[in-house]
């Protein structure tokens, strides 16, 4: 009997993390600063539940994740959002030219934590990003649960 591979959202070699994890709480005079354990996890595998951002219009190559459903876009508006400050970047590839379709609802993902600003294609510059799994990238662009 062959053993089958546990599906990459629910393998025990993530670490959960949650969204109220990344800064430190009350903000302080130096604005936001990351939580040990967000600065700890950077380069790290770690598994997240959040809501997809519905971007108008869609990214390519990457998707937001945020602690509550959002939308962002409209080209005159794009980077002047109402999104809270912890929220994830989430990129599905380095040669990724396709954005993935919008999923309603919360999703758990899981994939390599990175921080540090950067600035993205659209000119948004996250501090938190995800390189998604590849399977859970395969996954999502056919259509089928994360």
């Amino acid at each position: 009997m062959q053993a089958v591979a546990a599906p990459a959202a629910f393998r025990a070699d993530a670490t959960d993390l949650k969204f109220h994890e990344f800064f430190k709480l009350p903000i302080g005079p130096r604005g936001l600063e990351a939580t040990e354990k967000l600065k700890l996890l950077a380069g790290e595998r770690i598994r997240i539940v959040g809501y997809m951002i519905r971007q108008d219009p869609p990214a390519s190559g990457y998707f937001v994740l945020s602690p509550l459903p959002a939308s962002i876009g409209d080209e005159d508006d794009s980077l002047a959002d109402d999104l809270p400050a912890s929220v994830v970047f989430v990129h599905v590839g380095l040669h990724a030219t396709q954005a993935l379709p919008f999923r309603p609802g919360l999703l758990r993902i899981t994939g390599m934590l990175s921080l540090g600003a950067h600035e993205e294609a659209d000119g948004r510059v996250s501090s938190v990003r995800l390189q998604l799994d590849p399977e859970l990238v395969r996954a999502m662009a056919a259509g089928e649960p994360p």
